[in-house]
């Protein structure tokens, strides 16, 4: 299985972290070095590159939805 990692800081982007799915592995490093990032900078950036308080910002971990591909017969 495989998930996607989505900082929500209220501005309604809802981008991921990543440009494609990650494995459960994958997002426990990927959550530790954006969280040591945004404690040292003390911010995070959204979408329209204001700083938002990292108090404010949410991760939501959600699994992706797998693809199918179509055979043709």
């Amino acid at each position: 299985m495989q998930y996607l990692i989505i900082p929500d800081c209220g501005d309604g982007c809802k981008i991921p972290t990543t440009p494609c799915p990650i494995t459960a592995e994958e997002v426990g490093i990927n959550l530790t070095q954006r969280l040591k990032i945004m404690e040292t900078q003390g911010y995070w950036k959204d979408c329209r590159m204001r700083q938002i308080p990292i108090e404010q910002v949410t991760y939501l971990v959600v699994a992706a939805q797998e693809e199918t591909e179509e055979e043709d017969d």
